[in-house]
């Protein structure tokens, strides 16, 4: 069953592992509000988040209210709150972390 993992929290709050812990093969994970950060910062050991290789979508509108629009994201993609509900009926459930 593959699973939409819509992740809201900054990485340092502690949602972040879990939520990784949780992803399988099938699944997908897609970065709202201060998630977003997950692209930039690192974690307590000084280093840059692992997140895990599976599609990773990022919301634009979250990325633009937060600076960071100029990032470049080759290995992820930037969607819209329209492609966020597509996204939602495609896969077979979803999880807030």
């Amino acid at each position: 069953m593959a699973i939409l993992h819509l992740l809201q929290q900054h990485p340092n709050h502690g949602g972040l592992n879990p939520c990784l812990h949780r992803c399988g093969t099938d699944d997908a994970l897609v970065l709202l509000e201060d998630a977003v950060y997950a692209l930039l910062d690192t974690n307590d050991n000084g280093q840059r988040w692992q997140l895990p290789t599976i599609p990773i979508y990022v919301l634009q509108p979250h990325l633009q209210a937060r600076g960071l629009q100029h990032l470049q994201l080759h290995d992820h993609t930037i969607v819209d709150m329209s492609d966020l509900v597509n996204l939602t009926a495609t896969y077979d459930s979803s999880i807030s972390w």
